[in-house]
Order: structure tokens, then C-alpha cells, then sequence
């Protein structure tokens, strides 16, 4: 089947999964929403968004990357924001000592040993 070039350049941009990605169901959700009043822009810009979420919570290339299909389709997934998560990194007193080059001593208590490590920033 001959695809529109509009349709081909979203398709080549849309992030691997694996499983299926029917295609031709991709094509008949974009073109329905072409009906629908939608354009070209509203659906890659989406999909540009999508794709650094994914990139980001590191789904390409599993299963959970979303069915091209399901993403063009009835739900309009291509409007949403696609916000990656906010994920605060908290270091442990340990990997702060170690970072800081801070060893506890032999027999020292934790106590003693977050204070030297609070001590040193």
C-alpha cells in the first residue's frame, strides 16, 4: 500500500517497540483523524513529545512503547502534554561519604559518622 508522505514522515519518526505496530491500523487512525479536522503538525509535534518520554523513562524498544494505532487514535494521545516523571535522586549517608571521601571509622557510631559527613560540605 502507497502511504501519504505526511503519513511515512510520522511513521519513520514513531519510537521502536517490540510486538507489533500494525501499520496499516497506524494509517487508518491518522487518516481518521485527518477527518476529524486534525493536522499534520497537532500529530508530530505530539509525537515529538512522545518520543522524549519514552526516551526518557527508557521504554524504546519494549512493549510498553504505545501502539502507533492507539496513539493516533480515538483517545487523542498525540494532544497530551507527555510530561516525563520528575525523579528525585536521594543519596544515601554512605554514597555521600563515599562521594565526599568520607570512610566511617572503625567502631564509630552512624551518629558520629552523618555528623563528620554533614560537617564537610
Amino acid at each position: 500500500m502507497n502511504y501519504p508522505e505526511t503519513f511515512e514522515a510520522l511513521w519513520s519518526f514513531y519510537p521502536k517497540r517490540i510486538g507489533n505496530n500494525p501499520k496499516r491500523k497506524a494509517y487508518n487512525a491518522y487518516n481518521a483523524r485527518v477527518k476529524q479536522g486534525y493536522d499534520y503538525d497537532s500529530m508530530i509535534n505530539g509525537l515529538k513529545r512522545y518520543c522524549v518520554f519514552c526516551e526518557k523513562t527508557g521504554i524504546i524498544n519494549t512493549s510498553y512503547v504505545m501502539h502507533a494505532s492507539t496513539f493516533l487514535g480515538l483517545d487523542e494521545n498525540f494532544l497530551e502534554e507527555w510530561e516525563p516523571p520528575k525523579i528525585e535522586i536521594v543519596e544515601t549517608i554512605e554514597q555521600k561519604g563515599r562521594r565526599l571521601g568520607i570512610n566511617p571509622g572503625i567502631g564509630e557510631s552512624m551518629d558520629a559518622y552523618k555528623k563528620r559527613i554533614a560537617q564537610a560540605r
